[in-house]
């Protein structure tokens, strides 16, 4: 995958794959799952928007919640750590951007909505 330079600050180690679905994700330390919307997903990352602002090193545990393997690879669950976070304007109420960088991928919940890192999350 090649270097990519949309993301503020310049340079992107991995080419994304833009779409857009709903995410959930969980700030480490929480237990109350928020909603997002994910526009793209590459190798080392993600962009996502959300109602909530977002701290720099923050980290988080983020579930795909309409997840198929053909579409989306083969990892439905990632921790990672924000990047960065901006406020953007879509015209529908006051967002928030969010990159995020992966600290670690999994394919599948541990127990009954949980990932590997531990976050709960709501039914699928």
């Amino acid at each position: 995958m090649g270097r990519k330079t949309d993301a503020p600050g310049g340079c992107r180690a991995f080419t994304r794959q833009s779409f857009e679905m709903h995410v959930e994700y969980v700030v480490q330390g929480t237990n109350a799952p928020e909603k997002a919307t994910l526009y793209n997903l590459g190798a080392g990352g993600m962009y996502f928007e959300t109602r909530k602002p977002l701290s720099a090193a923050t980290e988080l545990s983020i579930r795909l919640v309409d997840y198929s393997p053909d579409v989306h690879g083969e990892y439905e669950f990632y921790r990672g750590r924000v990047a960065w976070s901006g406020q953007v304007d879509r015209g529908n109420g006051r967002r928030y951007g969010v990159g995020v960088r992966f600290l670690e991928k999994g394919a599948h919940a541990m127990g009954p909505g949980r990932t590997a890192a531990g976050a709960r999350f709501s039914g699928r």
